[in-house]
């Protein structure tokens, strides 16, 4: 069983909350659960009194060779500008729901005050929908905030490498997560990645990546300040695509899972 970020890690006091941990906790004693981060892992000893034997820590894969950065500045230029973005300007960009474990309001209010103070030319890449009703209300909170302008919303695409590769600094704002899948994949892109201290984003912080910078969880002058400190690296050598390579390839990955279904396998059988 891979919950992709247990339910009740999004906090509160959800009645929902206390229904899936008790399922989960039940469900635990028969399955093994296959956790993606050190996060997961913690929730589920701490919260669900999952015993070490059965669950194990296996993170999400990245196909290294579909996402990668682009081969140099006219590429770049290119992927901008066929997101109608001058080239010139600088893309924070994001890929996620409009919902609120993603939270991109938070993203939306930290773009705003950092174009505030920045002479810089900004653009806010968003991709990613969500319910017709959410949606309203983060465009009428674009419309407040003054940045309507500045805001990119393509439709998804089944191939969102050029996403990426237009961006020059990838955030997430997200409330809880297993493991990321857009931030594996802006890491392949060789972005600086910009997160807060949340279940299953701060724990990027902890692989020794050259430009992963962590906001302390629900500071906004914070995150703003590591927003800016990203689009001040882009002059730096990122090396966050040859680590990721050692902890997310496919290879790795999926050897470990195929490894563990063999030895279930194996005592099951006996």
């Amino acid at each position: 069983y891979t919950p992709h970020a247990y339910f009740g890690m999004r906090g509160g006091r959800n009645p929902l909350n206390l229904i899936f941990d008790s399922a989960e906790k039940l469900l635990s004693k028969r399955s093994m659960n296959v956790h993606l981060s050190a996060d997961e892992t913690n929730y589920a000893h701490e919260r669900l009194g999952v015993q070490p034997d059965r669950g194990v820590e296996i993170p999400n894969p990245v196909d290294f060779d579909r996402f990668r950065p682009p081969s140099s500045q006219g590429e770049k230029g290119s992927a901008k500008r066929a997101l109608g973005i001058d080239p010139a300007a600088y893309v924070i960009g994001t890929v996620g729901r409009v919902c609120y474990q993603k939270n991109p309001d938070f993203l939306y209010l930290a773009f705003a005050k950092l174009k505030a103070l920045t002479p810089r030319k900004l653009k806010l890449l968003h991709v990613g929908s969500g319910r017709r009703r959410d949606v309203k209300q983060l465009n009428r909170l674009a419309d407040e905030l003054g940045i309507t302008d500045d805001l990119i919303r393509p439709k998804y695409r089944t191939e969102p490498r050029e996403f990426y590769q237009a961006m020059d600094v990838f955030a997430l704002t997200s409330r809880y997560e297993g493991l990321p899948l857009t931030a594996l994949e802006a890491l392949a892109s060789n972005l600086p990645l910009v997160v807060w201290d949340t279940p299953g984003l701060g724990v990027f912080g902890t692989y020794g990546f050259s430009h992963v910078l962590v906001a302390e969880n629900e500071d906004l002058t914070d995150y703003v300040e590591k927003l800016e400190l990203g689009l001040r690296s882009l002059n730096d050598v990122v090396k966050n695509r040859e680590l990721a390579e050692l902890h997310f390839s496919i290879a790795s990955c999926y050897g470990r899972l195929e490894d563990l279904y063999r030895e279930l396998l194996i005592s099951n059988t006996r």
